[in-house]
């Protein structure tokens, strides 16, 4: 059984006992169509020229009327009259459209979703897919993962050659202690007080006992190799990562004192035994087992002497060339940073201070072109661009470190000019040290500044919203506002690539803004949610949270934020008496324009002038800029009841910045529309070319049917109401009540939901998405 049909072992229902609790997040989403509409083929399109089957061209007026203070971009001409940019509305209406349309949603960002799942963060199995990818069939990171340089040859390609090897690693790790005892400079993790370097030695004699154990450990494994099955292995590690993972047992435990604590380890070691033994009957495997429970024992006192270390919150990545005497194992016996000492040439680097994280790395130079093992793995330009997307949505903050990460953009800087907080100005002089994974054919799959990638989910966007039209099949949308698209045509002689555009048939003139402005600057936190965050941008129906690598996901639709009642006027979280893990650099500064009480003291009016548009197509064009005027409809006047219908005078639009913050928030409202008159007389021609029709004018109707009713028939006259989710749509429209509801059901915003959310960062696993009560 799935989700919510699971009982729980009490015969109580998970919901409750795995405590999921109901969220009003600042946004919400209305779901996709049942199914996109194509309503044209290419032959089929309007002509521009008038000649087809399009004969409506004129313009229609709108008023908008400010709600609340907006955050938006104001200009003015030479004689100093302020107006607004028209794309404004046109990228709200297109929006519009495609919803109320069901048109393929372009607009949803489809930019590869990445994820990095070390400590489970996100739900076991991704965590379990992560390893996969990463580890493969359960090999060392070390072994796995290569370590090599980023150079660029003379055309500007960007190629990666690999670094020698330890042995059979590709790099080592080194936890942070090690280093420290060996009086080098470079950029700590942690900070170290004066009573925790006098706890060096003790570290040291625990990490050798460790690196002990994992020899015997290894020469076990070698002795009752055909005893340990696969399916041993399997509940070995099942153990580990499950029931015995670090974060799972421990998190009680970093507050207690020396003696509590290994009194507590001593009795989860016990249990670790315990369990292993009672599912792996083989006694000859007994002494592996303690072998392992006793490296456990030990590596969870290290854990747990790392967590109470602080932070050391000027941590800057490097790359800094060192020396290095080796030991029989192919392991570093000492580190040096002067090669008097005759020691090996090799890189210190670390790239990022992950909460997570006590290593450093030590990679050895490139291997030469006179060398054996020489190979050069050309960089694809496809992952170059999908690298620097995943770059520009990162939260890096500060130069140095941007810069740092910049590998293809800034790789000739980096190289000539190293890094400001180097040691030494020769550390890049082979290049820029990056972690590699091939895939089969000896291909770079996975590249980055860290062995531990952010990886694809095994679905994206585009393969769950299903494909657009097929070629020469095109939508309201792109019939309205024109599109270019690109088809590859194979040519007998030779292969070209064949552009096919079409010219939007329309024009959103600027809009003049009358009235006095008074504008002032304020700061916000305004993050921007990804589609990655999985609990909230996937249906979720149980307790288990479902990701993209899971089956048959299916996506929330349309995100839009919440119609506020008032602005808030908490905008920026107090970042020093509340430790939030927000910093300076996140906040953001915008331009307000305040709006009083009295909406009427500023006015804003513009146009859409539009050429051969059918008469279904011109319904769409109203509805989407004035959703009020479906009231018009005498088939939606049929679908919806008379409260659905009454909804349809409160409906709002939100433009511009801060919308989270209820920033934004005016009434769009026809007020006329002028059609051209097709007539040849001197009258149609000269006195009176343009006919004219009110707000309330009936032929507002029929426009509006001609295309619901177009829509009804080509998919078998279904509910359009149905189809495109209308009342979602028509709520998310309308101001929320932020005082009523359940009270299980906590708002949160962007100013307190590192409050509300005890990890600190991004949302918790047991939040689930709920939509808030409609102010009445």
């Amino acid at each position: 059984m799935k989700g919510k049909d699971r009982p729980h072992k009490n015969g109580r229902e998970t919901q409750e006992s795995k405590g999921i609790q109901k969220v009003v997040l600042p946004y919400h989403f209305v779901p996709f169509a049942k199914d996109y509409h194509v309503a044209y083929s290419q032959e089929e399109l309007p002509k521009h020229d008038g000649s087809g089957k399009g004969k409506l061209s004129g313009c229609i007026t709108y008023e908008i009327k400010p709600q609340s203070d907006l955050s938006v971009e104001l200009r003015s001409t030479l004689d100093s009259h302020l107006f607004m940019s028209g794309s404004v509305l046109r990228g709200k209406s297109r929006v519009n459209a495609m919803i109320l349309s069901a048109s393929y949603p372009e607009f949803i960002d489809q930019t590869a979703l990445l994820y990095r799942d070390i400590t489970r963060s996100i739900s076991a199995q991704t965590a379990k897919y992560y390893h996969e990818q990463l580890l493969g069939n359960g090999n060392k990171l070390e072994e796995a993962v290569q370590a090599g340089f980023l150079q660029k040859n003379d055309e500007g390609q960007f190629y990666v050659v690999p670094a020698k090897k330890f042995g059979k690693k590709n790099f080592i790790s080194i936890k942070e202690h090690k280093l420290l005892n060996m009086n080098l400079g470079f950029s700590k993790l942690f900070k170290w007080s004066e009573e925790n370097l006098e706890n060096l030695n003790n570290l040291n004699n625990l990490q050798n006992e460790i690196d002990r154990l994992d020899l015997l450990i290894k020469e076990n494994r070698q002795l009752y190799k055909t005893k340990i099955t696969d399916e041993i292995d399997k509940q070995i590690s099942n153990e580990f990562l499950n029931s015995f993972a670090f974060n799972k047992q421990l998190k009680r435990l970093k507050k207690m004192n020396g003696q509590e604590c290994e009194k507590k380890l001593t009795e989860i070691k016990k249990k670790l035994i315990s369990s292993l033994k009672s599912n792996i009957k083989d006694g000859e495997l007994n002494q592996l087992i303690d072998l392992m429970a006793d490296r456990w024992f030990k590596k969870a006192k290290m854990h747990l002497f790392y967590q109470k270390l602080a932070r050391n919150s000027s941590f800057t990545p490097y790359q800094i060339k060192i020396y290095y005497k080796e030991n029989v194992h192919h392991s570093i016996e000492s580190i040096m940073q002067t090669s008097g000492q005759n020691g090996l040439t090799a890189y210190l680097f670390n790239s990022t201070d992950a909460r997570s994280k006590r290593s450093h790395y030590v990679v050895r130079p490139p291997v030469q072109k006179n060398e054996e093992g020489y190979e050069e793995y050309l960089v694809p330009q496809s992952l170059t661009e999908v690298y620097k997307k995943m770059l520009k949505r990162s939260r890096l903050s500060g130069e140095n470190v941007k810069k740092f990460y910049d590998i293809f953009e800034k790789y000739d800087e980096i190289v000539n000019n190293g890094n400001e907080k180097n040691y030494n100005y020769d550390s890049y002089k082979e290049g820029i040290i990056v972690f590699y994974k091939l895939d089969e054919n000896k291909n770079i799959q996975y590249i980055g500044r860290t062995p531990y990638f952010k990886i694809p989910y095994k679905n994206q966007i585009k393969d769950i919203l299903g494909h657009p039209q097929i070629s020469g099949e095109v939508d309201y949308v792109k019939a309205l506002f024109g599109y270019i698209s690109e088809d590859i045509q194979i040519d007998e002689k030779d292969s070209e690539q064949s552009i096919r555009s079409y010219k939007s048939r329309l024009r959103f003139s600027p809009i003049d803004i009358d009235g006095a402005i008074d504008a002032h600057k304020q700061k916000f936190l305004l993050p921007t949610p990804s589609a990655t965050a999985n609990v909230m941008y996937i249906k979720q129906d149980g307790t288990e949270i479902k990701t993209y690598n899971d089956d048959n996901i299916e996506l929330n639709g349309y995100k839009y934020y919440h119609v506020l009642p008032k602005s808030l006027q908490e905008t920026v979280p107090d970042i020093e008496n509340n430790k939030r893990n927000v910093s300076e650099k996140m906040i953001t500064e915008r331009k307000i324009v305040r709006v009083s009480d009295s909406s009427d003291s500023l006015v804003m009016k513009g146009k859409i002038y539009f050429r051969y548009l059918t008469e279904e197509e011109l319904g769409l064009l109203l509805i989407s800029t004035d959703l009020s005027l479906l009231k018009h409809s005498s088939v939606i006047r049929e679908e919806l009841d008379n409260d659905d219908l009454k909804k349809l005078e409160h409906v709002y639009e939100l433009i511009g910045g801060a919308k989270p913050y209820g920033y934004g928030k005016v009434m769009v409202r026809v007020q006329e529309v002028m059609i051209e008159k097709t007539g040849t007389s001197f009258n149609d021609l000269v006195l009176e070319p343009f006919k004219i029709y009110q707000r309330d004018a009936e032929e507002f109707g029929k426009w509006i049917d001609a295309f619901i009713n177009k829509i009804r028939e080509k998919h078998h006259k279904t509910s359009y109401a149905d189809l495109v989710h209308l009342k979602e749509y028509i709520e998310s429209k309308l101001e929320i009540d932020v005082q009523a509801g359940e009270e299980a059901v906590q708002h949160v915003n962007w100013i307190n939901i590192n409050i509300l959310n005890k990890d600190g960062v991004g949302y918790n696993k047991n939040w689930r998405l709920a939509r808030p009560p409609i102010k009445d």
